[in-house]
């Protein structure tokens, strides 16, 4: 820290800051293949020389995918799979991309566990590599990063070893990586010099050369002056000869140390540390002076535990200060305030994912995160990559490319300084670091509110510095050795659809050609493969121009459009289906709407007419039901002063509503009876339909696979998703274990469910019996118990690892989708129990009314038990009682007044029976006429 530096910056601090929450989005919509699960080797690079930063990918198989940035926004990304096998001796664990034969396209080195070490070498002006392997013995690689270790302009390449020493590959001055010591990585105190992960090659005390960090943590070992804990740094003398020096420069903690990262937190000009650490919290270490580092964790505010595999520092807000981004068995994301102290904020909400690498993946000047799903420590799972899009928010940048020509052509190991009004940015270009990832070449400064500048210094990787001033802002620039500093021509439109046998041509002609990217020094190129095609002229003050690529494409309506549905196909009415198909011209859709996405409300089937670019196509078809319950038939009341209303709506379950809007149920049934009236009264009765609900089974039945119990520091878990509201009723473990355990349901979010059982050796079936809404959950066993009860972090519960399928589906209800520690396992929990219940969909309200009539009483009413009149409603047979000695004359009117049934009786105290099974059904009234005066009752007939 330089105080006099810092005094500059705290007095700018409030006119320059440009503060405000980072905020990325979830934009796998634009990748060709959005469910893609990738392990910890991702990198980005530009890998075709375009200028457009690409992702490149491993899954757990001998494939390797480049998905290719494009510059038309409706297909942002073409996905190739390298057609050579990776081998499948062994996983994958790290990855970099540098030009290893300095032939002016970026190569990759891969390794494994125990696997073959590989190099892809580009083939200029194609999409095509050669393949070889480097001539080692296998070993369990950890991280790698690649460099000029030895100064002679060739990339070379440091591999961790877990288990014992490191290996360092040297490049043979044509491109090939041969065996050779450089580094001592003998510890001292003696030991097997194992325990090796995160590595970055880095300028850590800006002396001009190139020194290199590793990264040291060895499980098992709980001594901290244990030499396979102690990080190393090895300084370069300026000659290439490296020292062991972690101690004197603060850093020979013996702490369980996963990553380190060197970035410049306070702008001061020189670079910091951030290391992720699985013993103690992450921490944060102030360079001071370029001659030691002090611990500043606690006074920054940074509190990250867990299990962090990746811990990268860059302004993601382009507001001038980096931030710091940890990934692992949890996502900590914290934003740098400007002032020693960082804020933790949650831009990616509760998402977890293992490892990321960054790069500018829509080219606009802000750094973009491409998480990898993968779980702790390299487990690929069920849950797909993540292209998460940093956020334009209106902040100034400046973005660069380093090209020089001859050797390193991709300038590894370059470093860039930004003077401004914020102080000193410091930018690094490095291939391979953290845990097994190689992140983009491009580096981006952050100016907040500034829209420039005072200079801009380029040190190249052999130490010549090289200012490039006067350059604009919100730019993206090519910057080449010798002073050219230029952006990209567009001189095409972005997309070019070839149909049948067409060709298409490219011509620039009043221009100095340099070469197309198909390697012709021609005025003009014929074109008749799908790829992405460019040009690079030469000014005229003979400075490279490369033009914006043009992405071909050839009859690409080859695969019938596919609707996207995520839910129930049987909904209720007042639900919504939302359909969506993929990218096309226009579209067409069976139900008239003309957009690339709808919302289904009716019973039907549904497809659509989509227009391609060479040809229209039919998409499939998908069938929604939608239950309607028919809006009940309702029957109104006519009351007098002092009687009830008696209401009726025929369905097939009413519920009656107070209101319109049917929030204050006031009753059930197909009547209602409403006392008390003084005046007209609506109410609103509605009709229920329904979904019958179910008893279903998920999951595998018994356990399978040896050895049935997973390691002792292992508590695993299931992950599934609930899509409509279940009843998780029991689930069967199996245990040669007797013990308490707790079993712990949540969704990372609030819900949380436990219950503790004791166990007995064999099978016990539990029941759980738990409500479970819409959402993702996990579900475990709770480890402090496990540990107090086995002294592990394991229940000892039996798990399968052979003939795990995922996912195991109740189709519309229940996806069990993966373990917490990936898809070749099953964790504990057998033979799954659930059931659903009826669901209950609303016909629209009707209204009913009771209208109040002054005139209708026609004589004094009989007192309660005077006349019962019984059932009522009814559906046919009906018993009348009268307390009577005298003769009663006995009709029955309808609503209108008309007479439609009497007879005369002497009952004395007795009953009579009315049949009105065929009359319709409505309101009606029995009269009794006596000694001159009539009684009235009313009467519903259903």
């Amino acid at each position: 820290m330089k105080a006099k530096l810092y005094i500059l910056i705290c007095a700018n601090l409030f006119t320059f800051l440009a503060y405000s929450q980072v905020k990325f989005t979830n934009r796998n919509d634009l990748l060709p293949k959005p469910d893609q699960h990738s392990a910890v080797p991702v990198a980005i690079a530009d890998m075709n020389g375009d200028g457009l930063d690409d992702i490149l990918t491993t899954d757990g198989t001998p494939t390797l995918y480049i998905q290719y940035q494009t510059p038309d926004p409706s297909r942002p990304f073409v996905r190739y799979e390298v057609p050579i096998g990776i081998d499948n001796d062994g996983e994958q664990n790290d990855i970099c991309v540098a030009d290893f034969n300095n032939d002016g396209s970026n190569d990759i080195f891969i390794s494994g566990s125990y696997d073959r070490i590989k190099v892809l070498y580009s083939i200029p002006h194609t999409y095509k590599f050669n393949f070889t392997y480097v001539d080692v013995t296998p070993f369990f690689s950890q991280g790698a990063s690649a460099g000029d270790f030895n100064g002679d302009g060739w990339m070379d390449v440091v591999v961790l070893n877990d288990n014992a020493a490191n290996l360092t590959l040297i490049n043979d001055g044509t491109g090939n990586l041969v065996e050779q010591p450089l580094f001592n990585f003998v510890t001292v105190p003696a030991s097997d010099n194992s325990g090796n992960y995160g590595s970055v090659y880095t300028d850590f005390d800006m002396d001009g050369d190139l020194d290199f960090y590793i990264a040291k943590c060895r499980q098992g070992v709980t001594n901290p002056n244990d030499p396979r804990r102690i990080d190393l740094l090895f300084v370069n003398d300026g000659n290439n000869n490296y020292t062991q020096s972690a101690a004197k420069y603060g850093l020979a903690d013996g702490h369980q140390t996963w990553t380190a990262d060197f970035g410049d937190i306070d702008n001061d000009g020189d670079l910091d540390l951030f290391k992720t650490e699985h013993d103690v919290i992450c921490q944060l270490f102030e360079n001071i002076d370029n001659d030691t580092f002090i611990d500043i964790t606690p006074s920054s505010g940074i509190n990250i535990g867990g299990v962090g595999i990746e811990g990268m520092i860059r302004d993601f807000d382009n507001d001038g200060w980096q931030d710091i981004l940890v990934s692992g068995d949890l996502v900590e994301f914290w934003h740098n305030n400007g002032n020693g102290t960082f804020t933790r904020e949650q831009p990616f909400g509760n998402n977890l994912f293992g490892a990321f690498v960054l790069g500018d993946l829509n080219n606009d000047g802000f750094t973009d995160v491409y998480a990898s799903s993968v779980q702790v420590f390299n487990s690929v799972t069920n849950k797909p990559d993540v292209l998460y899009l940093g956020e334009n928010n209106g902040n100034h940048f400046l973005s660069m490319e380093l090209i020089q020509e001859g050797v390193n052509p991709s300038s590894i190991g370059a470093m860039a300084f930004l003077y401004s009004n914020l102080g000193t940015q410091i930018r690094e270009v490095r291939s391979g670091e953290q845990y097994g990832v190689s992140n983009s070449h491009r580096m981006i400064f952050g100016l907040g509110t500034l829209t420039s500048y005072d200079s801009l210094v380029i040190k190249w990787p052999d130490g010549v510095r090289e200012s490039f001033n006067n350059l604009l802002v919100d730019q993206t620039y090519t910057l080449r050795r010798g002073g050219c500093a230029r952006t990209s021509d567009k001189v095409w439109p972005a997309l070019k659809a070839l149909c049948g046998n067409e060709t298409l041509g490219l011509a620039l002609h009043g221009v100095n050609i340099s070469s197309w990217s198909t390697g012709s020094t021609e005025d003009s190129i014929t074109i008749n493969k799908a790829g992405l095609y460019y040009a690079t002229i030469i000014d005229d003050v003979n400075c490279p121009i490369r033009t914006e690529p043009i992405e071909v494409i050839i009859d690409p309506d080859s695969v019938k459009p596919t609707i996207t549905y995520e839910g129930n196909k049987l909904l209720c009415n007042r639900e919504d289906a939302i359909l969506s198909l993929p990218f096309g011209l226009g579209y067409t859709w069976s139900s008239g709407e003309t957009t690339q996405t709808i919302v289904a409300t009716s019973t039907g089937d549904y497809y659509a007419l989509v227009e391609g670019y060479c040809k229209i196509q039919q998409s499939d078809t998908i069938h929604i039901d939608f239950v309607v319950p028919a809006i009940p038939a309702v029957v109104d009341d006519t009351f007098s002063l002092g009687e009830q209303a008696i209401l009726t709506a025929m369905g097939d379950s009413i519920v009656w509503y107070s209101d319109p809007d049917g929030t204050n149920s006031i009753g059930t049934g197909s009547t209602i009876v409403l006392d008390g009236l003084t005046d007209n009264d609506t109410v609103y009765a509605q009709n229920l339909g329904s979904i019958p609900g179910g008893d279903f089974q998920l999951g595998p039945a018994t356990q399978s696979g040896n050895p049935k119990y997973n390691g002792t520091f292992i508590n695993g878990g299931m992950e599934f998703e609930v899509l409509e509201p279940i009843v998780l009723k029991q689930f069967t473990v199996f245990t040669d274990s007797a013990g308490a355990r707790i079993i712990e349901i949540t969704d990372g979010q609030g819900f949380f469910f436990d219950k503790q059982v004791d166990l007995t050796p064999g099978t016990t079936v539990i029941d759980l019996n738990v409500d479970l809404p819409p959402g993702a959950y996990t579900v475990s066993t709770n480890t402090d118990l496990n540990n107090l009860v086995f002294g592990a972090n394991s229940p000892y519960l039996w798990r399968s690892s052979q003939g795990v399928s995922y996912p195991y589906v109740i189709d519309g209800y229940v996806s069990i989708n993966n373990s917490t520690f990936g898809t070749e396992f099953y964790y504990y929990f057998y033979d799954w129990k659930i059931s659903t219940s009826d669901k209950y969909c609303g016909s629209d309200l009707a209204p009913v009314t009771a209208y109040l009539d002054i005139n209708l009483a026609t004589g004094n009413v009989f007192d309660d038990q005077a006349m019962v009149i019984t059932p009522n409603p009814t559906t046919g047979i009906t018993y009348v009682v009268v307390k009577s000695t005298s003769t009663i004359d006995l009709q029955v009117t309808d609503l209108s007044g008309k007479q439609i049934y009497s007879k005369k009786e002497n009952l004395g105290i007795g009953e009579t029976t009315i049949d009105m099974s065929a009359y319709p059904a409505g309101i009606y009234f029995i009269r009794i006429i006596q000694e001159g005066k009539m009684y009235s009752r009313k009467i519903v007939k259903l």
